[in-house]
């Protein structure tokens, strides 16, 4: 019988590092560290002699405290409870690996929460262990990476035996059977599934009285009402739970020039209407609002009547347009463009564009267009064709309205200005400014005497193929169709329709 891997050794090596962003910086004379992160700041006190050599070492690299620390029997575990309590204090920083009995890695997990916790189970040969349903298997840095958005620890599997022990986990299995079927040494299978059930990612089956092998995820009412990419999505893009650092961390500053502000203009550009007044002209806010917000039993859909190029004109101008452009480098950020737009938008960064996708508008033929909002004015860039009628079918059968929308605005966020300037939160920033664009063109399109409607689905593919994108560079995230509003016998207020209205 070929010899199993394994066999011969009774267990596999523990080892602890600190992350790679941990900085310690230790007093021997009073015995106190500190370990700064960018988690924040722990200071240590009692971790003078042995303990601090200990936490030393792990700084340089994963050591196995045994090879620094006395014996148990030989100082009555003192040091050893010091270095605990130490490891307790900054679990958020601590990486716990397993190494084989050739000394090479074979995982380690590595904590993406600040109180991150490792409490490693006392597995039995029948205990049942199966991976949670939100987990997922990743390459990275050359090799794969385990994590799930629950977990609060990410794992590199360094070794192909690790990765096999995952992925023998897809079900439930009893920890002596898929060491029988990995053929590999039990005691070897059950370090390594330890290991994964105190990162978070492997979940531990408990019996019911009946005897039956039950999973606590799949029946906790809480994790019902979360999908795994929702979560997934929910948890990435957040501070606290990431690997490394997230946010405005201009990622691509060194590699990458920063993308301009404004989108290249596609083509020759339409000059669209520039209100007589800027700051003013429409009715109060207060106003506006409650025009807007009417209950949704007395919305309807866009109706027969279309805008006008004018009133589109004066919608965009008060919604979307660029107000100026200039270079910022505050904060510490490398030099970029910036815009000023009258959306709300962190940073200056404006990596939203307008789309006007037009069926029915006086003054303008049927098509795709751009708005360049620095000229205000819009671009065409793609003829009626399957995906353009398609994409207005799909926003009347949505809305249940008789006919397409007149016009529909498809909002887009260009990736490369997100991703130049946030790591890990720039897509999660780019749905906030959509909401917070659509809300303005509610606002601007109810004053205005326009029918808004922000249709109950996102423009995904068919929106992208109807304008031309390619979604890896841009993609559409959110739209606005408009119409007149007819308000059932109501008189439309004066002021409310302040152009010409067909």
């Amino acid at each position: 019988m070929p010899k199993r891997w394994g066999d011969g050794a009774l267990s596999l090596v523990r080892l602890w590092s600190l992350r790679e962003d941990a900085l310690l910086e230790m007093d021997r004379d009073l015995g106190t560290a500190v370990v700064v992160s960018e988690r924040g700041e722990t200071q240590l006190d009692d971790v003078g002699g042995v303990v601090g050599e200990s936490l030393h070492r792990m700084a340089l690299g994963p050591i196995a405290p045994g090879n620094v620390l006395p014996p148990r029997h030989r100082d009555g575990g003192g040091e050893w409870e010091r270095f605990g309590a130490a490891l307790d204090r900054l679990g958020g920083v601590v990486v716990h690996s397993l190494a084989g009995n050739d000394s090479r890695l074979l995982l380690s997990a590595v904590p993406v929460e600040a109180d991150a916790a490792f409490e490693l189970p006392l597995l039995q040969p029948r205990d049942e262990v199966r991976l949670s349903r939100y987990a997922a298997l990743r390459a990275g840095d050359g090799e794969m990476l385990l994590e799930s958005p629950l977990a609060p620890y990410q794992v590199r599997l360094h070794r192909h035996l690790a990765v096999k022990v995952v992925a023998g986990l897809g079900s439930a299995v009893a920890v002596v059977d898929l060491a029988a079927a990995l053929r590999v040494a039990r005691p070897v299978v059950t370090d390594l599934v330890a290991y994964l059930v105190a990162s978070g990612a492997v979940l531990r089956g408990r019996a019911d009285p009946g005897g039956v092998t039950r999973f606590a995820e799949d029946t906790d009412p809480v994790l019902a009402r979360w999908t795994r990419h929702d979560l997934l999505f929910h948890v990435s893009t957040r501070r606290g739970r990431g690997d490394g650092p997230a946010g405005a961390v201009y990622p691509l500053a060194g590699c990458t020039p920063p993308p301009p502000a404004l989108r290249p203009r596609p083509g020759p550009a339409v000059p669209l209407h520039r209100p007589d007044r800027p700051d003013g002209g429409g009715p109060p806010l207060f106003a506006a609002v409650e025009a807007v917000g009417r209950p949704a039993g007395e919305r309807r859909g866009p109706v027969a009547a279309a805008p006008t190029a004018r009133l589109l004109g004066e919608l965009l101008f008060r919604t979307a347009r660029v107000r100026s452009v200039g270079e910022t480098s505050g904060f510490g950020s490398p030099p970029h463009e910036v815009s000023d737009r009258p959306h709300v938008d962190r940073l200056g960064l404006h990596e939203l564009e307008v789309y006007a996708c037009v069926d029915r508008c006086a003054g303008l033929d049927r098509g795709a267009y751009h708005y360049d909002p620095a000229a205000h004015a819009l671009v065409r860039v793609a003829d009626p064709d399957e995906w353009f009628d398609e994409l207005l079918d799909e926003v009347r059968a949505a809305v249940s309205a008789a006919d397409r929308p007149p016009v529909l605005l498809v909002i887009t966020v260009r990736t490369e200005r997100a991703s130049w300037v946030y790591r890990d939160i720039g897509y999660a920033t780019a749905l906030a400014h959509t909401g917070a664009l659509q809300q303005l063109l509610h606002l601007v399109a109810g004053a205005l005497g326009l029918e808004p409607l922000v249709p109950p689905l996102e423009p995904g593919e068919v929106a992208d193929r109807a304008l031309g994108l390619d979604w890896l560079v841009e993609t559409a995230v959110g739209g606005c169709a408009l119409g007149y509003a007819e308000r059932r016998g109501e008189e439309v207020p004066a002021g409310q329709v302040p152009f010409d209205a067909p």
